[in-house]
């Protein structure tokens, strides 16, 4: 995994873009399905954890 962090974050730069690193126990597996409160409509754990991990690193550049 580091290998690939570290050629992952050196294209990046390459292209003038930036890496973030998001913890890898942020969601848990176990997590399967989420119904959101206020709609009520139920997301798939892949398809959310996509949209979780997305906003975590917008948060951590400060977007």
């Amino acid at each position: 995994m580091f290998l690939f962090r570290t050629f992952l974050t050196y294209k990046a730069k390459q292209k003038g873009r930036t890496s973030v690193v998001i913890d890898r126990f942020y969601l848990t597996l176990n997590e399967r399905t989420w119904v959101c409160p206020s709609c009520g409509k139920k997301h798939e754990r892949d398809k959310n954890a996509a949209m979780n991990i997305k906003q975590e690193g917008l948060r951590k550049l400060g977007a």
